[in-house]
């Protein structure tokens, strides 16, 4: 029976295969393509059934910090439509793209298409957070606080 490594290690065999790349050293649990001007990194947890399409969208300046209150309303909708999520590193002020997939629905004969349209995909979540950020913040509306906060 097959490893989660080897598993891995087939996979992007077949997708390399699929793109015409010359056959890849896979050494550990994530292998990196470039899609146009975007890196989109494939990471593999450490089971082995999952496979995570993972790229940068947004590199935060110095001064400026990231905006909780965005990453999660896209978390909140995007989640459950589409299963993209915003994940933050606080300390090298990133954002990144992530979407899991489980490893045995892909086809690598398809890995092209996949690739591409999360790397739009990436390209239109940091012009969408990069935007949005620089509208100011508006508080929660007064009055009523919804149903689920009434106790």
């Amino acid at each position: 029976m097959p490893n989660a490594h080897t598993r891995f290690a087939d996979y992007i065999g077949a997708c390399c295969k699929t793109l015409e790349l010359p056959p890849p050293n896979v050494d550990g649990d994530n292998y990196i393509f470039k899609v146009g001007d975007r890196w989109v990194e494939l990471k593999r947890n450490d089971r082995g059934d999952r496979l995570t399409f993972v790229s940068l969208v947004y590199m935060a300046p110095p001064e400026t910090a990231m905006r909780a209150d965005l990453i999660a309303s896209f978390n909140l909708h995007y989640l459950f439509n589409g299963g993209f999520t915003l994940i933050t590193d606080a300390e090298q002020s990133r954002l990144y793209l992530c979407r899991p997939h489980r490893l045995d629905a892909l086809d690598a004969r398809h890995i092209r298409e996949e690739l591409r349209a999360f790397a739009e995909a990436a390209a239109m979540a940091g012009t969408w957070y990069i935007r949005t950020s620089e509208e100011p913040l508006t508080p929660p509306p007064a009055g009523d606080t919804g149903i689920f906060l009434k106790v």
